[in-house]
């Protein structure tokens, strides 16, 4: 009996197996090394007894996925070398203890890296870096120091926040360089866990030096026309267009414009040429913001008043603003056969009193038509600007004289007779006839004078009697008699 006792003791003893885990380990950090390109986990080891080894796991949504067993019982820290991932996210790990009998542990704490990233805002000129927050078991985070460098500079620090504070915004940056942060959470215990490192560019298209307004110009078609000249260099193709009537309003935007060939063209058509208006451009960058301006263009309103038969009275504005100067300022004239140049007007001038006599005979239209044209020079870019005002029309004035006395005696002094006209007919007879009605004298040219003489002979001295006919250009029928008297001087 006592053998038999002792048999199944031993057998009990021999089949009695090893079911309980060990304690877990407790996961003290992690931190990017960026050097290296590894993340770095470091643990307290397990109190139990019979530890092997650990399984080290990354950790998300609440479960564990084994990526390597450590098997060594004296191992506190582990690399994963996974930095691509931590460039892109938090990565979270747990750790867990194994036995000789592959007993393994509950899961330790787990820990996250810091994950950080940045905004860049061109427009309100800042930079703006957040990162996830560290977990502060079982070491309390103090605070986050953010590093940066400049263009692969040496590492700086940029500025730190409370432990509750996850954001940092770095304004007055330079364009067109690379900044690259990093931040690290300081812990109690002289404990770091650094980030990723995470770059950005802070590039911005090139903006326009410069803006020329080349004109603003109205004339023959009554639209105000509108060319702008941009900085070849500029990479920025979108501009914003403003417009306010002088005096007295406020810039508004009316239209939006991309350049072509750094350059562009305009026609408000929703302008009234009589008014005056002031137009500049801007540049626009990818904010929708404003940020480069064009000097000042503006249109000329050109008036007239006739206070006479034969005077005409003409004002209008000075151009503004070129970036040269204006050279020069002409009258141009149409009296039915197109615009001239007849005048040139001093540059500061922004009056001009004209006789119609002076151009009555050249008059072949119902109205007479006044524009002002001025022209720039000394502009920095080379540009010539020009413009011209809207057309004004006069009625061109309907006025016969014919004189009543001429002495054709070829002493060079009034030696012929016509009927001085103020516009060009579209249909003229001038007949002349002695008393007895005989016709001595026929023209349909208006110009042509009669030289006192029937058949090559001279008439005697006595009174003569004219008739005029005339279609005007606007086909008004005019009749006219009267008598001329033919005298000698003696």
């Amino acid at each position: 009996m006592i053998v038999v006792i002792l048999f199944w003791s031993s057998l009990d003893l021999l089949c009695q197996v090893d079911i309980t885990p060990p304690l877990p380990p407790e996961l003290n950090l992690v931190s990017v090394n960026n050097a290296s390109g590894i993340i770095e986990l470091n643990w307290t080891p397990s109190p139990s007894a019979d530890v092997s080894g650990y399984v080290v796991y990354e950790f998300n949504d609440g479960e564990g996925f084994a990526i390597d067993t450590i098997k060594d019982p004296a191992a506190t820290s582990y690399d994963h070398i996974s930095y691509v991932g931590a460039g892109y996210f938090s990565q979270s790990y747990v750790v867990a203890a194994i036995d000789s009998s592959d007993n393994i542990s509950p899961l330790s704490n787990d820990l996250r890296t810091v994950y950080c990233s940045s905004t860049t805002d061109t427009c309100n000129n800042k930079i703006d870096i957040i990162w996830n927050e560290y977990l502060s078991f079982p070491r309390t985070v103090t605070g986050y120091k953010l590093y940066f460098t400049l263009n692969d500079g040496e590492w700086e620090l940029a500025g730190e926040t409370d432990n509750s504070t996850t954001e940092y915004v770095i304004y007055d940056f330079m364009i067109n360089s690379q900044y690259c942060f990093k931040v690290v959470a300081n812990l109690v215990g002289d404990y770091q866990s650094e980030s990723n490192i995470f770059c950005v560019n802070t590039y911005m298209s090139r903006l326009p030096s410069w803006i020329n307004a080349d004109y603003a110009t109205t004339g023959i078609d009554n639209k105000i026309s509108l060319s702008f000249t941009i900085d070849p260099l500029s990479e920025i193709k979108t501009f914003r267009l403003f417009r306010k009537e002088a005096p007295g309003t406020e810039f508004m935007p009316i239209a939006s414009l991309v350049s072509t060939d750094d350059h562009i063209l305009y026609e408000d058509i929703g302008a009234n040429p009589l008014k005056r208006y002031l137009y500049k451009i801007a540049a626009v960058n990818n904010c929708d913001s404003a940020i480069v301006f064009s000097n000042i263009a503006s249109n000329i309103v050109l008036s007239a008043d006739r206070t006479d038969d034969n005077i005409i009275d003409l004002k209008w504005n000075k151009y503004r603003n070129w970036h040269g100067n204006i050279t020069k300022q002409y009258l141009m004239v149409n009296w039915g056969s197109g615009f001239y140049e007849d005048k040139i007007i001093d540059p500061g001038d922004t009056t001009l009193t004209v006789l119609y006599d002076d151009y009555m005979e050249l008059a072949s239209a119902s109205e007479i038509f006044f524009m002002i044209k001025a022209e720039e020079s000394g502009n920095p870019y080379g540009i010539i600007g020009t413009s011209l005002s809207q057309p004004v029309a006069v009625k061109a004035a309907v006025k016969i004289t014919v004189p009543n006395l001429f002495t054709p005696d070829g002493n060079g002094q009034n030696d012929t007779f016509r009927p001085i006209l103020s516009f060009i007919p579209n249909e003229y007879l001038l007949t002349i006839t002695n008393i007895n009605r005989n016709i001595i004298f026929e023209s349909r040219d208006y110009l042509e004078e009669w030289d006192g003489r029937s058949s090559g002979t001279i008439v005697p001295e006595g009174v003569y009697l004219w008739q005029l006919r005339i279609t005007t250009a606007t086909g008004g029928k005019i009749t006219k008699t009267g008598t001329v008297t033919v005298v000698f001087n003696l």
